[in-house]
C-alpha cells in the first residue's frame, strides 16, 4: 500500500499549523513502516495506491477528478468553519446552490475518506456537506515527541524574563495578537509573540510592530523552526500558553503548551470546548478587559487550567499514525 501526500498550496506562500501537521503525519506514518511520500506533479509514475489531499478548496477540485478516475482511493483531511450562528448557516445555505459551497460539497461526495480533527468538525462535515458519517475519522493533531519529554530534557533560557505570556502562530487578525498585547500591558505582564506576518496580514502587521515598538513589556520574534530547541526552550519558561484567537480548528501551539504542563487561555468559541482544551481559560476575544481577567485567573491559580498527561497521550505520534494506518487499511479492503 503506497500513499501519496498532496498539499493545498506550496509551502513558500503558506506554511502555519495545518501544513507543519502534513510533515508530522509524514514522518509519524513512515516511523511506523508505512510507504507514505510527497506527491511529485513532474513525476510521471501511478504507481501508487491511495491520494491523501490536505485541505479543502479548489485546488483539489481537478486533482481529485483524476484520481478517481486513475482508480485511486482519496482521502481528504480538512478544516471547516464553523456555521454556528442562523445568518452564517443561511449563507452557506445559499452559496452550496450557486456558488463556491456547490463544488466543495460535490468534491466531498467523490472522496473515500475524510479526516477532521475534532467532533465539532465531523458533526459540520455530516450535517452541512453531507458527507456519510461511515467515511468520517476524527483523528487529532501529532504533535512532536520532544514536547512530552520536554519537562526534563529542556533547559531554561536566561536572555528572557520568565514566567511571561506567550503566543505563538502566523501574526494575524484572526489569532488577535493585538488585543492580547494590549491586554498585557495593562495588567503589567511580560507578552512574547513568535510568529512572522501572514501574507495579506500586512496593515495588521505593523500595528502591531508600533505597539511592540513602544512598550518594554511585549518582545516580537518574527518566526523560529518548528519543533526547535529554541522553541521549546520558549514554551517552557512560560507562565501560560494563550491564543484568543477568534476562529480555530485545533491550534498546534495549543497542544504543545497543554503538553508541556502549560496553562491555557484561549477565546471562548466553540474550538475552545474540544476535549484536550477542556480546562482553558476561556475569555471574549473582543474585550481587553475579560483577556485581563483571564491572565490574572491564570496566574493566581495556574494548575487549575492545566490538562493531564494522560489526556494528551491521543496526539502522540505512533498514536495518530496508527488511526491514519487504520483508515488507509479499510480502504484497502
Amino acid at each position: 500500500m503506497h500513499i501519496k501526500y498532496l498539499p493545498y498550496q506550496p509551502h513558500c506562500f503558506a506554511f502555519g499549523g495545518f501544513e507543519i501537521q502534513i510533515l508530522n503525519n509524514l514522518e509519524a506514518l513512515s516511523s511506523i513502516g508505512m510507504n507514505v511520500s510527497k506527491m511529485d506533479y513532474w513525476d510521471r509514475s501511478a504507481e501508487f495506491d491511495i491520494m491523501h489531499c490536505w485541505g479543502l478548496g479548489f485546488p483539489h477540485l481537478e486533482n481529485i477528478d483524476w484520481g478517481k478516475k486513475a482508480g485511486k482511493k482519496i482521502v481528504a483531511s480538512i478544516l471547516l468553519y464553523d456555521y454556528d450562528t442562523v445568518a452564517k448557516r443561511i449563507k452557506f445555505k445559499l452559496s452550496s446552490y450557486i456558488s463556491v459551497q456547490r463544488y466543495l460539497i460535490a468534491m466531498l461526495s467523490k472522496v473515500d475518506a475524510v479526516s477532521v480533527v475534532n467532533e465539532f468538525q465531523a458533526d459540520t462535515c455530516h450535517r452541512l456537506y453531507g458527507v456519510p458519517k461511515s467515511k468520517i475519522w476524527v483523528i487529532p493533531n501529532v504533535v512532536d515527541e520532544k514536547y512530552f519529554m520536554s519537562r526534563t530534557a529542556i533547559k531554561p533560557i536566561a536572555d528572557l524574563v520568565s514566567d511571561y505570556v506567550l503566543i505563538l502562530g502566523n501574526v494575524c487578525a484572526r489569532k488577535n495578537q493585538y488585543l492580547l498585547a494590549e491586554a498585557c500591558i495593562k495588567a503589567n505582564h511580560q507578552l512574547l509573540i513568535i510568529g512572522k506576518v501572514m501574507e495579506g496580514e500586512s496593515v495588521y502587521g505593523d500595528k502591531l510592530q508600533s505597539l511592540v515598538d513602544s512598550n518594554s513589556k511585549i518582545t516580537w520574534i518574527k518566526g523560529l523552526k518548528e519543533n526547535s530547541n529554541e522553541l521549546l526552550n520558549y514554551y517552557c519558561e512560560a507562565a501560560m500558553i494563550a491564543l484568543p484567537s477568534f476562529v480555530e480548528q485545533q491550534p498546534l501551539s495549543l497542544l504543545e503548551g497543554a503538553i508541556m504542563g502549560k496553562p491555557l487561555l484561549i477565546a471562548d468559541r466553540k474550538y475552545a470546548k474540544q476535549k484536550l482544551y477542556s480546562k482553558a481559560c476561556l475569555v471574549d476575544p473582543s474585550s481587553v478587559d475579560s483577556i485581563i481577567c483571564g491572565i490574572q485567573k491564570v496566574y493566581a491559580n495556574p494548575h487549575i487550567y492545566q490538562q493531564t498527561a494522560k489526556e494528551m497521550e491521543i496526539c502522540r505520534a505512533a498514536n495518530v499514525a496508527e488511526q491514519y494506518k487504520k483508515l488507509y487499511q479499510s480502504l484497502m479492503q
